[in-house]
């Protein structure tokens, strides 16, 4: 059965209060019911619309002590057919407009997140680690200091040597999204994300996440959408009729050059060497020890070299603290074995242009329910084509792109059912390539 579609049951909503008790089978009472996810964001987010007929703020207080469960199943209308998916437990964190519609019926809605998020916000502690930095990650989010959690790693990729690290009085997700700037994987990537989907925790490098796509490329769905006259009816686990594309953004020059998409300054003072680096970076620039990934510009397909040239490398100025100069000073590591160099100051430019050209296509889509559209999964468009001579001349927009965020979505259909679907945002660079 096709893991695309709209009939959707909700098997079981039900809301505990520590205080109350649980209240269960609410499904019935469901205006809209929201599921954020967001490879920017560390954890999960949502919100559900009642039309409340039971008076469940009266049952509840609601006070942010409740936790709320969910269940669904995707029924294929032809065999009725279930798949049954089960989310991760959420907290209920805010009430909201609450109105009054008539003697015995009132209208607001529930914001819910992942506990941990919660969690997090509750702890802030100082800490000193030295380890890799995915093991310092893993131990955040596994130990009662952090997050506590027992969920899954989806992927959870090895990073290149240890550090020493000393945090001092954050939150364990501040603690982490720290840590994604220390990352370095064994072949140089430095782009690393930490974000949770529906399946569980990543700890990755963008680079990682196209490996894992290009391991399993007959996995990977292509979206297209038809325009009038058209007609193609169902939907396959690799092919997948969108109800609407939107190209959200194609280029933003002005953004691109003040950014430094083409050139740009890295300042970077050793206070202990007490020495200061500057290094030039930009199109057609030779930069010395820089991964061979981070210094590749052959996603400028739409620029010349001589064009690029012609913006000066002040558009943008990093300032960043370093420490290659006291790593190569033998005297300073003979007295103090954990200074290591910290490398940032020779891949923050780097880092910085491969995020300036992911965003350089940014497409938004609305397809039939799908729980494994996620945050870091990696899709085939397919735009549709305003030419009349379209034989073998696909949309400049077409192509692979990496999805960012996605809201899923269920609604009542007024006959006792509900409708599922999945609102997606994807990136790519200019060529249509995720990267």
């Amino acid at each position: 059965m096709s893991v695309y579609n709209k009939n959707v049951i909700i098997d079981n909503l039900q809301i505990t209060s520590v205080l109350v008790g649980a209240l269960k089978n609410l499904s019935g009472l469901i205006q809209r019911l929201d599921i954020f996810e967001d490879i920017f964001s560390g954890g999960l987010m949502g919100n559900i619309v009642f039309d409340d007929s039971i008076s469940l703020s009266n049952h509840f207080n609601f006070n942010g002590t409740e936790i709320l469960n969910i269940g669904f199943s995707l029924v294929n209308p032809t065999t009725r057919q279930r798949r049954t998916y089960k989310p991760p437990v959420f907290t209920i964190y805010r009430q909201k407009d609450r109105i009054p519609v008539t003697q015995g019926t009132e209208k607001f809605t529930l914001y819910f997140c992942s506990p941990e998020l919660l969690y997090s916000n509750l702890r802030q502690f100082s800490k000193t680690f030295e380890d890799y930095p995915h093991k310092i990650v893993e131990d955040l989010v596994r130990k009662p200091y952090g997050l506590d959690s027992k969920k899954p790693f989806v992927e959870l990729e090895e990073t290149k040597r240890k550090i020493k690290i000393t945090l001092p009085y954050m939150r364990p997700y501040e603690m982490i999204k720290l840590l994604t700037l220390q990352a370095q994987s064994k072949d140089d990537s430095t782009n690393y994300v930490f974000f949770e989907t529906l399946q569980g925790y990543y700890y990755v490098s963008f680079r990682r996440l196209l490996e894992l796509a290009s391991k399993n490329r007959e996995e990977i769905p292509t979206i297209y959408m038809e325009l009038g006259g058209h007609s193609e009816q169902g939907n396959t686990k690799t092919r997948i009729k969108a109800d609407n594309l939107h190209m959200v953004n194609s280029f933003d020059m002005l953004y691109a050059a003040s950014q430094g998409y083409f050139a740009s300054t890295t300042i970077a003072p050793d206070v202990m060497a007490g020495r200061c680096g500057l290094k030039i970076n930009g199109f057609g620039q030779p930069r010395t020890g820089v991964p061979a990934r981070t210094s590749n510009f052959s996603n400028f397909p739409l620029y010349s070299k001589g064009f690029a040239r012609g913006f000066p490398a002040t558009s943008r100025i990093f300032l960043v603290p370093t420490t290659e100069f006291s790593a190569a000073n033998t005297q300073l590591t003979k007295q103090d074995t954990y200074i290591t160099d910290n490398f940032l100051s020779r891949t923050i430019d780097g880092r910085n242009r491969e995020l300036l050209g992911l965003q350089t296509r940014t497409i938004r889509g609305i397809v039939p329910g799908g729980p494994e559209l996620n945050p870091g999964k990696i899709i085939n468009i397919n735009f549709p084509n305003s030419r009349t001579d379209k034989k073998n001349v696909p949309d400049v927009s077409s192509g692979l792109y990496m999805i960012i965020n996605t809201q899923h979505s269920i609604v009542p259909t007024g006959a006792g059912g509900f409708l599922y679907e999945t609102t997606f945002e994807a990136v790519s660079d200019a060529r249509g390539v995720a990267l």
